[in-house]
């Protein structure tokens, strides 16, 4: 069998813009919350746990024996496979 782990994800994920007051609601408990977007802090803090959950998931893939493949959702997914193929082909061949 061949796995392989597939993250898509859209930059506002890891890149959080500037626009001010935002009102957000937490997915599991429905809380909801005031963030200030106009705080680099906070901004920089989403996006070093974005990378790092990014690498979490890298790892235990690679951990596992699996390939691990990262997509934005703004980019072409035929190139990142194509990236991918050609690797385990050379791995493999």
């Amino acid at each position: 069998h061949d796995c392989i782990g597939i993250h898509c994800w859209d930059i506002r994920e890891r890149e959080l813009p500037d626009v001010g007051l935002l009102r957000v609601r937490d997915g599991e408990s429905g809380q909801e919350h005031w963030i200030d977007t106009t705080d680099p802090t906070l901004r920089h803090g989403l996006r070093d746990r974005f990378d790092k959950n990014k690498n979490r998931a890298a790892s235990a893939f690679s951990r596992a024996g699996a390939d691990f493949l990262s997509l934005r959702t703004d980019e072409s997914y035929t190139q990142g496979l194509w990236r991918l193929f050609e690797k385990r082909a050379h791995m493999h061949g």
